[in-house]
């Protein structure tokens, strides 16, 4: 361990190299991260099978009960080329616990952000909102999308990040205010109709993404999407870096 982290991490960078022995490493892993206030957990995709479709099974539990965020990157990860995060939403505001984590990503790489929201054959949660009969299903849900986002943003006191409302449909910015100054970040809205919602993400984040940041727990109609097996089957598959970020235990308790 300590050679490893002499051949990959800078000295400055460098923390300690902690081994403990332990029947279940993934629990081990996620409990001294809470209890030593991490900030992030970083695992290789792969176990030692190596799989290329499956990541290890005690990467997958770690992102299953972790409390801290976990990164989970293989080889082929390679910062300077990430501008473009993804986020699956079903317009929930668990599901928008994944905006800060990826809005910080977005500021430091200069990176788009998409929210993705899957459309299955029975419906989308949002289709029980108001809609307005000229437009169509997606723009309804935009605009149903956007709307949940704003009331997100109001809730949690995000006060210096706004939405500013693009000309093109889909298409809009974040305002990030500092002190004095600002910056922008696009966002792009995708809205698909697709048989399995978690294989409609593989398959977008295979074209789109750059990084997928995700929440472990929605609500609604999309509550089996990030809950259980299919957020396993997303973690699980994936060949794009996935980040997942677990909501407050308070919220969860009130869903």
């Amino acid at each position: 361990m300590e050679k490893a982290m002499d051949d990959y991490i800078a000295e400055e960078s460098k923390g300690e190299a902690i081994c403990q022995i332990n029947r279940k490493p993934s629990t081990a892993i996620a409990e001294y991260a809470k209890d030593k206030n991490y900030d992030l957990i970083l695992m290789p995709t792969k176990g030692h099978h190596k799989s290329k479709l499956m990541r290890g099974s005690t990467t997958n539990k770690v992102v299953r009960h972790s409390a801290v965020p976990v990164f989970t990157v293989d080889e082929g990860l390679n910062a300077e080329g990430l501008k473009k995060i993804m986020i699956p939403t079903d317009g929930s505001s668990l599901s928008f616990t994944a905006l800060p984590l990826a809005l910080t990503l977005a500021t430091i790489y200069d990176a788009d952000i998409t929210f993705y929201h899957v459309q299955e054959l029975y419906g989308s949660p949002l289709d029980s909102e108001s809609r307005d009969p000229k437009k169509s299903d997606e723009q309804n849900i935009y605009e149903s999308l956007i709307g949940r986002l704003d009331d997100y943003l109001a809730a949690e006191g995000i006060d210096n990040v706004k939405i500013a409302r693009g000309d093109e449909k889909f298409r809009d910015q974040f305002v990030i205010s500092d002190n004095a100054s600002s910056r922008r970040v696009n966002i792009y809205t995708a809205i698909e109709r697709v048989v399995s919602a978690h294989l409609g993400i593989e398959d977008y984040a295979d074209e789109h993404a750059d990084v997928v940041v995700m929440a472990t727990h929605g609500h609604s109609g999309f509550a089996h999407l990030l809950l259980g097996s299919t957020t396993e089957k997303v973690a699980q598959s994936l060949r794009t870096p996935v980040l997942t970020v677990k909501p407050d235990e308070k919220k969860l308790s009130k869903k």
